[in-house]
This record gives C-alpha cells, structure tokens and sequence, in this order.
C-alpha cells in the first residue's frame, strides 16, 4: 500500500508516493532546514524535561525545583535539581502545599495555622501574632482594684485594634499597718481598647480598707473621745492603661486612674488614687 504524505514547511512542499518505511521517513526529515530540526527536537525534549524534576510549592508561592529524597513527619528532604551533588535541603511539610513528582503524580499537605508567616515581622503583625486580633480570655495575678486589691482577675477581649473587654476580680486586703483584719476584695468592670492594648476601664466594686476615727460625745458623764474603726470602702473607678503581651500566652498589665467612695464614709475628700498591675496568661 501507498500513500501519498505532503509536509509543507516555510512554502515547500514535498511529495512522497513511497512506501512509509523508517528509512524513507529519515530520508524525508533530512530534507528540511535547520530550524524545522531545532523545533521538532524541542517539542520532543521538552516534556521529558519537565518531568525529570520535582516540583515543590510552598503556601507563600515559591516555586522550589527538586529531586525528593525523602518524606517524613517532620521534614522533607531534597537536593537542588540544578546542583543535585550539592548539600542535602530541608523544608518542613507545613509549609508545602503540594509536590508534583516526575511522573506527574502530586501530593498535597495540610498547612499548619499555627506556623508564623515567613515574611518579616513588623510590629503590627506582632502584635497579630500574639492573639490580639481575635477573641481570647486570660487570668492575671496583681494589684489594684480590678484585683480585688492583691488577687485574681478574670478578663476576656474581643475585636482587633480596637475592641472591647470585661472583666471580673477578687483578692485580699491583708492586715499590715494600722488594719489589724484581713478583707476580701472583689471588682468588675468594662474597658474600650482604643488602640492595640492601649484601653479605658470602668468598673465598679470593693476597692479599698481603710482606719476612720468615730467622735462619740456623751452629756453624762461629760466624755468625749474617738473610737478607731476600719472601713471598707467601695465604688467606681476610672482607670487608663493597657496590656502588652511578649508571646501568645505571657504578659503584663499597668493602669492608673482614681477610685470614688460612694458612701463618703471617712472624713476628707471620697477621692482616691487607683493604681493596677499585674502578669497576664491568656489562651
């Protein structure tokens, strides 16, 4: 049987009523110029070039070319498919998404959402980092009245930059000086985030022991003296300060502002200074 080919190449034509043998078929190629030659070779090269090589994407978009030698848990481990003699790499498998093997098969990896971003750390991504940027709770231990003077405080946030937080304390006013009882404590309140861990704080509680001296005046028998007594003070209280975390889990808490007796129960102003600060741990 015959067949009757035509290969046209740059406006030639070339016609061949011979039977297709491979020793025609090299005779017919040989006939063509040069650059028909360099792109037939390409177009057969190409492919087995692409495939000779493991290809490596990363979640941040790199692209890695590479001859896999080994996968673990923990590592994978390649070489350099440009400098395949060169030093054993290592890249960990969450920070991979996917691998597409010479033979075109692929396999893909879960990322992990606890791995830090490979970009540079500025402050702002800092302070992502550490968990501001979402819900979270804490306990801190401290001073002041949110702590029920020296206590345990609960607290929770939400929002990013800015948000909101509550938070709810008890503790002890030991007996040192002149205050020979020892009191429990307590506060709560609301704070505004305005900026960061930067917040205002109004709260509400029992903030304060304090010695008042009681006149008794007495028409028989003519005595008049004063009777020491402790008091426990309680109100509201202002307070600005903030929170700042070094790492996802430990931080520190300072805040200042003035607290108000509400009852008035000792003589002089019913103003006092508020002063907190304390060591966070939040989850």
């Amino acid at each position: 049987m015959t067949v009757l080919e035509t290969v046209q190449y740059s406006g030639n034509i070339l016609r061949s009523p011979n039977i297709l043998t491979p020793y025609s078929i090299i005779q017919l190629l040989m006939k063509t110029n040069d650059s028909v030659w360099l792109t037939v070779l390409f177009l057969m090269v190409t492919p087995f070039l692409s495939l000779s090589q493991d290809m490596i994407y990363l979640h941040s978009g790199e692209k890695i070319e590479s001859v896999v030698t080994e996968i673990s848990d923990t590592d994978i481990k390649y070489k350099a498919y440009n400098f395949q003699d060169g030093p054993t790499r290592v890249v960990k498998p969450a920070q991979v998404y996917m691998i597409r093997y010479e033979k075109g098969n692929e396999e893909f990896f879960q990322k992990d959402p606890d791995l830090p971003s490979e970009k540079k750390l500025t402050p702002k991504n800092n302070f992502y980092k550490n968990g501001c940027d979402q819900y979270y709770a804490s306990f801190a231990l401290g001073h002041g009245p949110s702590y029920g003077w020296i206590g345990i405080r609960y607290q929770g946030r939400i929002g990013k930059e800015q948000g909101f937080g509550w938070h709810a304390g008890g503790g002890v006013f030991p007996a040192i000086l002149d205050i020979d009882h020892t009191y429990f404590l307590y506060g709560g309140g609301f704070k505004f985030y305005y900026f960061r861990g930067l917040y205002i704080d109004l709260q509400y509680g029992r903030f304060m022991v304090a010695r008042d001296d009681i006149y008794y005046e007495y028409l028989y028998p003519y005595t008049n003296y004063y009777e020491p007594r402790e008091v426990v003070l309680h109100g509201p209280s202002f307070t600005a300060g903030g929170d700042w975390f070094f790492n996802k889990y430990i931080g520190i808490n300072a805040a200042f502002g003035i607290s108000y007796d509400v009852q008035q129960v000792r003589s002089g102003p019913p103003v006092y200074p508020a002063l907190e600060w304390g060591v966070i741990c939040k989850w």
